[in-house]
């Protein structure tokens, strides 16, 4: 998917068709291999691609994301400056530990008078972010044969369940980190996937804009961690979440009464998390004062606002195959009861 960047706008359609390098079809990327297993993220704009040798991650796209009232951004943000494609150091030096990867897509030029200017690079921009580039991780061997087991992308952060030699499965997360989405104990960012300590065993990762949501122990364990603003992690208002917005390390997120369901699938929306049990149920959390965890309270379909701990959804007309959320809408398969 290219999009040019000359004039930092979008590429308009004019009669069915984009102009200035935008694609209005489908554009096939050849990686070497087949593709078993594709990611991206909701509102996202790159994307991640296993394999079919298993362990190969390919990570394609940018990252520019402008502060929207999150005060852990900042408008500096741009091509890759956060790490979620997981390959910086294939792309630039490291100055002080920091990356500056928007460096690469910037060019200085003179104009008429004698002054100089930045102009966008598209050509970088193609060979560094848009030309599919295989994912590393932190340590002395930067390409193991990790099996990839599960893989998702936030808006800024990606993470990986890998199985190693011994049989284990292990979590591992690159990328933004601002809200301690990537559970390593603090909110700097990776540049590459680096592991997330005592998550041994993990078998699901969902992603959602700035939290993420993990599935253990054979389907009994749910834990959360990122940004907790509007209860999405699962354990609770910032609060009850020992006073914080931010949760940097993987929590476990309890369910409510005696009854302790088996998950089998995980997802998650912006600010939405969803878990379906092995006999079908869903359950969610999250989603601020938009109706999007489907906990609807009166007759006009109002939300009752946050869900800070998993809750059943009630009145599906069937068992739940399937969900998948975005930051205003929310989709389910059912099947028959």
């Amino acid at each position: 998917i290219v999009r040019t960047m000359d004039d930092a706008k979008c590429s308009p359609v004019v009669n069915g068709q984009c102009i200035k390098g935008a694609r209005s079809g489908p554009v096939v990327l050849d990686l070497g291999q087949p593709v078993t297993r594709i990611a991206s993220a909701s509102g996202g704009n790159y994307f991640a691609a296993v394999l079919k040798d298993g362990y190969t991650i390919m990570t394609w796209g940018k990252f520019v994301y402008i502060s929207q009232g999150l005060d852990l951004l900042t408008q500096d943000a741009g091509f890759g400056e956060m790490g979620e494609l997981g390959r910086s150091a294939d792309m630039a030096n490291a100055k002080n530990g920091e990356y500056n990867l928007s460096s690469l897509v910037k060019k200085i030029e003179t104009d008429e008078d004698g002054k100089e200017y930045s102009k966008f690079d598209l050509e970088n921009a193609a060979t560094y972010f848009l030309t599919p580039g295989r994912a590393r991780y932190a340590g002395t061997i930067p390409f193991p044969k990790f099996r990839v087991i599960d893989i998702a992308c936030g808006i800024n952060h990606m993470m990986v369940i890998a199985r190693g030699s011994n049989g284990r499965t292990k979590l591992y997360g690159t990328g933004g980190n601002i809200g301690g989405e990537l559970g390593v104990g603090d909110q700097k960012p990776r540049h590459e996937l680096t592991e997330v300590p005592d998550m041994d065993g993990c078998h699901r990762v969902a992603a959602g804009k700035c939290h993420t949501i993990i599935l253990a122990d054979c389907g009994h364990t749910l834990y959360g961690c990122g940004y907790n603003q509007e209860g999405q992690v699962g354990v609770g208002t910032p609060d009850d979440a020992k006073g914080t917005k931010t949760i940097t390390k993987p929590m476990r997120i309890d369910i409510a009464g005696n009854f302790r369901p088996v998950f089998q699938s995980i997802s998650a929306g912006d600010e939405t998390s969803f878990a379906i049990t092995m006999d079908g149920r869903l359950y969610s959390w999250g989603g601020g004062s938009s109706p999007v965890t489907g906990h609807a309270t009166d007759a006009a379909g109002r939300s009752e606002g946050s869900i800070c701990w998993p809750r059943e959804v009630k009145d599906i007309p069937g068992t739940v195959l399937g969900v998948s959320g975005s930051s205003q809408a929310t989709i389910g398969l059912f099947g028959s009861k």
